[in-house]
């Protein structure tokens, strides 16, 4: 395979992964169109017939495919328009579009820019699929125009001159092509009435007068809910977090994931019709009604671990003023390499389950304070804890700590103001006792009080909770058990706290809210949420009493102390773990990168204790 020279320094680092976002919403596409198989047989493939050609009727879609047809070798026959063929279609490679879909209109930008450009190899004897994504601000010869970010090559001159571009970088020929607008999701989102989503914690941004980037709008809350529309693609589009353009594109597998319930449904199936002709209008194509029908029917069969994703690694360069993603010729020609070669099955390891005695709390062992075993002289010190800088939890995580050395906690609550240093109260001969205090949180200074007759902590902005005491247990063995306890005061079902949290997560924030089931059906539910370290991954846990809810459905049943856990996952990554019990769903979801494995949400999902 002969790759192109390019007229610039090349440049060669990690890279950043792209996502695959128009993939799974063509994938959505074709599941929606296979679907009108199941109406009827011979008038049903005539109708799709007849929808899959208004895709072919926008100039551009001939102008691409008089470029795929000088390029692009004969493959396997896969159908004709005569006759529904349903055998696993022949090697083929597609280019996926994601555009803006702005009014046409003269200029440099006439066809608007792709949001996404991917290739999709799909090879039904080796079965298996394999993405490849291209970063839109990859710097490539665009014909007729020179050095361009590759996305300029679908402004210039529509999908034409883009799959010229990307054939003259990558020498793959090209077989078909697919571009698919925003507007078509926020349209199919809203017909089905919303799709309900565990949303990992709140996303929340109003853009400013001086933000440098503009970015839209959004608030949404977390917890398992029903998005659609607006919001819907707010949320798979965003990306003003640490995760970048990889968070998105989790956040987009999880929500097609839902989806895909969805569009099971029988209340669906009867808005196939509707669904179908909504989408047709917003994608231009040079598939036809067979081709789709023939990957829909393999691409169902198609086992998730034989599909794979590629990203380019390249280095971030400005040139003549303007940020490019630069590849070198090495790092592309074993990108297209690995695009062509079939994924290496593997298996996922095993580990013990371990589970906590719920009576019995290992704290004093596990907890590592800047107090060693000797200077642990807290036995039996009265101490009351005042969250005194706003922080959530922080009042919880302060007293989890002082427990884990023996203290004493009377009560934990805000103070009335806010202040800078943390301060420790005593009273008079109790000056040792303040000062253990001090050394036991890691901050602080003492004042003599002498109308108290206990040891009175007023938290300040000072304090910070390290990783490994936030996991400092209550009695009950419960982390956080005060913060559970004034959860449980809110919502009448039974709660259930964590009584083990992998290290490195904080609890980071909580919702106590209503779930809108529709039809004037309400249920109580509870969020809480732990952060990873510094990054913006976030495990979860849910609970409600919408025992029905669309979530609760499949998985592999694992029986442990009487409770069946379910553990949902998506190819090798476990997603989320549900079971229910007293009435109540319980659901632990693990964060957007699927960071912990199967084994450590099962510890977490199994090591949950009532709320005292």
């Amino acid at each position: 395979m002969t790759f192109h020279s390019k007229p610039y320094t090349i440049y060669t680092v990690e890279g950043v992964k792209r996502p695959r976002r128009w993939l799974r919403i063509t994938l959505i596409v074709t599941a929606v169109v296979v679907a009108v198989v199941g109406i009827g047989a011979a008038t049903s493939y005539a109708w799709l017939g007849w929808l899959m050609s208004r895709t072919h009727r926008s100039p551009e879609v001939a102008a691409a495919q008089s470029v795929l047809s000088r390029t692009t070798l004969p493959l396997a026959a896969v159908g004709n328009s005569e006759e529904l063929v349903l055998e696993s279609p022949g090697a083929m490679d597609i280019i996926l579009f994601g555009s803006d879909n702005r009014d046409e209109g003269e200029g440099p930008e006439e066809y608007g820019r792709s949001d996404t450009v991917m290739l999709v190899h799909i090879d039904s004897r080796a079965n298996f699929v394999s993405v490849l994504s291209l970063p839109r601000d990859l710097r490539v010869e665009i014909p007729g125009h020179g050095a361009q970010k590759l996305n300029a090559a679908y402004a210039y001159g529509g999908p034409a001159l883009a799959i010229e571009t990307v054939q003259n970088l990558t020498g793959v020929d090209l077989d078909h092509y697919v571009n698919i607008d925003f507007d078509a999701f926020r349209r199919v989102t809203t017909s089905l009435g919303g799709v309900w989503v565990d949303v990992d914690r709140r996303y929340y941004h109003q853009t400013q007068a001086w933000d440098v980037e503009y970015h839209e709008n959004l608030d949404i809350q977390a917890g398992y809910q029903r998005l659609m529309g607006e919001d819907a693609l707010d949320f798979v589009r965003y990306r003003i977090d640490s995760n970048y353009d990889y968070g998105r594109m989790q956040r987009q597998q999880l929500f097609l994931l839902e989806a895909k319930r969805q569009f099971v449904s029988f209340a669906t199936a009867l808005k196939v019709p509707q669904l179908a002709s909504l989408v047709a209008d917003n994608m231009s194509t040079t598939l036809t009604a067979s081709d789709v029908v023939n990957l829909a029917i393999w691409g169902l069969r198609l086992d998730g671990r034989r599909v794979k994703q590629i990203s380019l690694e390249g280095d971030s360069q400005q040139i003549d003023g303007l940020w490019y993603v630069l590849i070198s010729e090495s790092e592309l020609e074993a990108a297209v390499r690995d695009y062509r070669t079939a994924p290496t099955d593997s298996g996922a390891g095993t580990a013990a389950i371990q589970t906590a005695d719920p009576a019995v709390s290992d704290a004093g062992d596990s907890v590592v304070s800047p107090l060693s075993k000797e200077q642990a002289s807290l036995e039996g010190v009265k101490v009351e804890v005042l969250n005194g800088n706003g922080r959530t939890g922080h009042a919880a995580t302060a007293a989890g700590m002082l427990r884990g050395v023996g203290a004493d906690v009377l009560m934990v609550g805000d103070a009335t103001e806010m202040q800078d240093e943390t301060s420790v109260s005593y009273s008079s001969g109790r000056r040792g006792e303040a000062e253990a205090v001090v050394r036991a949180l890691g901050t602080g200074g003492v004042i003599l009080d002498a109308g108290l007759n206990h040891i009175k902590v007023i938290l300040g902005y000072d304090f910070r909770a390290e990783f490994n005491k936030v996991t400092c247990p209550g009695p009950s063995g419960i982390i956080y058990e005060d913060e559970y306890k004034a959860l449980q005061s809110m919502v009448t079902f039974k709660l259930l706290g964590p009584g083990y949290m992998p290290p490195d997560y904080e609890y980071n924030d909580c919702r106590v809210y209503e779930i809108d089931a529709g039809k004037n059906k309400h249920f109580p539910a509870v969020k809480t949420i732990y952060k990873w370290g510094s990054l913006d991954q976030y495990l979860g846990i849910m609970q409600t009493t919408f025992v029905d809810a669309p979530i609760a459905v499949g998985g592999e049943q694992v029986e442990i102390g009487g409770t069946t856990y379910n553990i949902v996952s998506i190819a090798e990554a476990t997603d989320y773990i549900w079971w229910k019990k007293n009435g109540a769903l319980y659901w632990v979801s693990n964060t957007l990168s699927n960071l912990l494995s199967r084994d450590e949400l099962l510890r977490v999902a199994t090591n949950m204790i009532p709320v005292p």
